[in-house]
């Protein structure tokens, strides 16, 4: 797991872009969709999500690998089984954490995520890739039309950059071979890129 991350890290002048603003707008939807009375929020980051989630009346509980930051539930992802009870959340977020994990753990960890949750788990991973185009449209009284014509670095041989160990797009990580891994442990419900953060892919997963 990468090492503990300073609180100025999560600055809202830097950290809180309007791209990762639009992530949060899709993670908060997803789980008010489900209409849960609790959630397990993974990776607390800036804790902004779960405390949109609590203003609505939803319960949250929060696990992270760093103690210092007083969660419910403290410990490696990795280990999650053992330490979360099974069946004891309506919605498991997992947004960008699994990257943090070598490759080989992701399924495991995956599977025991999935496991706590009774209805959904909202999962996010980092999707690298270049954009070729890109058009937005916005006409009186319709909706915002946004289109992109984007590539997958298939061609980058991904090394472990101090954080992640992998993202999805690259040479040896296709969507295919992910998805494959998901599909394994979980039902993809349907799956979507942030609408303004095409690097954010996210999958929604029933058992």
């Amino acid at each position: 797991m990468p090492s503990q991350v300073p609180p100025q890290h999560y600055s809202f002048e830097s950290y809180v872009t309007p791209a990762r603003w639009n992530s949060y707008w899709h993670q908060i939807r997803e789980v008010v969709a489900a209409k849960p009375d609790d959630v397990l929020y993974i990776g607390i980051g800036d804790d902004i999500v779960p405390k949109v989630l609590e203003a609505r009346g939803i319960r949250v509980k929060r696990f992270d690998f760093d103690p210092s930051l007083g969660c419910d539930f403290t410990g490696d992802v990795r280990e999650i089984a053992s330490i979360v009870p099974v069946g004891s959340a309506d919605v498991v977020v997992c947004c960008q954490v699994l990257e943090h994990l070598p490759y080989e753990h992701f399924e495991e960890t995956l599977k025991g995520i999935l496991g706590i949750a009774r209805n959904r788990v909202v999962l996010s991973l980092p999707y690298a890739h270049v954009t070729l185009a890109g058009l937005r449209m916005k006409l009186p009284k319709t909706p915002r039309i946004s289109l992109n014509l984007t590539l997958p670095c298939f061609w980058q041989d991904w090394k472990f950059d101090g954080q992640h160990y992998w993202e999805i797009g690259t040479k040896f990580y296709s969507r295919r071979r992910i998805e494959n891994s998901i599909s394994r442990v979980g039902r993809i419900a349907y799956r979507f890129f942030a609408s303004d953060n095409k690097y954010h892919l996210f999958y929604i997963l029933e058992k």
